[in-house]
């Protein structure tokens, strides 16, 4: 096996969001060699950048599952909510200067 083709294979290992992006160094070297690559050795580089980029996929998707849950908890934990309302009675309108929500627990 080409000595640069299994480091990178051993790279991918231990460092796969070196290959996340098509544009990483990586995928470019790569790419730039693959007509000189055998090609059989050239299949292991490919689908070992389609492992890294599966393992991206995961965080991505695991890091909009965290966001949102971040952002639900921050809606949740805001405290208590101040403002005004405005009411319509038979005998006119009634404005009160604060309304308070205390937070739920």
């Amino acid at each position: 096996m080409n000595g640069g083709v299994a480091i990178l294979l051993e790279r991918m290992k231990t460092h796969p969001e070196e290959f996340f992006n098509h544009g990483s160094r990586w995928n470019n070297l790569i790419m730039d060699f693959e007509r000189s690559l055998d090609p059989a050795e050239y299949k292991l580089l490919e689908e070992g950048i389609a492992k890294c980029r599966q393992e991206e996929f995961t965080q991505k998707v695991m890091g909009k599952l965290i966001g949102e849950e971040r952002e639900d908890r921050e809606v949740l934990n805001t405290g208590a909510v101040s403002g005004s309302v405005t009411l319509t009675t038979s005998g006119g309108a009634w404005t009160s200067p604060t309304i308070t929500i205390p937070p739920t627990k």
